[in-house]
């Protein structure tokens, strides 16, 4: 919630009066958000940052992290890493939250990606593991459906968090290429990630 998406989609929710709970490894600095340090990679630090939440009307999950390298460059921890937080993350999240959202009927979004169901040259890591978060919300959508719990995936193109604004400052992403293959002929703002994201 401390970060590009999840900064944004926070501070919109924020914006529109809701109760906003906020984790992240690095808490942030927005006065209302009510923060707590959780690593989603740890399944008993989520558990236990969830034991004593509020019903939920909504959960967002969009910790997530990349890698730049050819599939035969990807190192044991990149592979590993990049699992752990966006999918390993996704799911420990929602699992924990669950009985929170059952009991206001809320909404789980997750923030895949369009790299969920495009391939990207030299990001197998990242592509796997949004795919994986796209069937996974599948998934929990027809589990939790009896549970009064709408499931609900976003997939972002290339979106201008400093993360991807950094790839481009260093090179190591071809604006002008990833360009031409966006409709608008421009990146994607997280504040229009954010609106996509407001439960209603």
């Amino acid at each position: 919630a401390a970060g590009g998406i999840g900064g944004a989609i926070a501070k919109r929710f924020l914006e529109e009066g809701w109760r906003v709970i906020g984790w992240d490894t690095q808490l942030g600095t927005d006065e209302g958000i009510e923060w707590t340090r959780v690593d989603v990679r740890d399944w008993d630090t989520v558990d236990a940052a969830a034991v004593n939440l509020p019903d939920l009307d909504g959960v967002v999950t969009c910790a997530g992290v990349g890698v730049r390298d050819s599939a035969l460059e990807t190192s044991k921890d990149d592979w590993h890493r990049t699992i752990d937080i966006n999918l390993n993350g996704t799911f420990h999240t929602a699992r924990s939250t669950h009985d929170a959202l059952a009991r206001a009927n809320g909404t789980l979004i997750t923030i895949a990606s369009v790299a969920g169901t495009t391939v990207f040259r030299n990001r197998a890591p990242y592509c796997a593991s949004k795919a994986a978060v796209v069937m996974l919300t599948r998934c929990l959508a027809v589990e939790w459906a009896a549970d009064g719990i709408r499931c609900v995936a976003v997939s972002p193109g290339f979106t201008r968090t400093p993360h991807v604004q950094r790839g481009i400052d260093e090179g190591k992403t071809n604006l002008a290429q990833v360009l031409t293959h966006t409709p608008h002929y421009r990146l994607v703002e997280p504040a229009e990630i954010a609106t996509a994201s407001v439960v209603r």
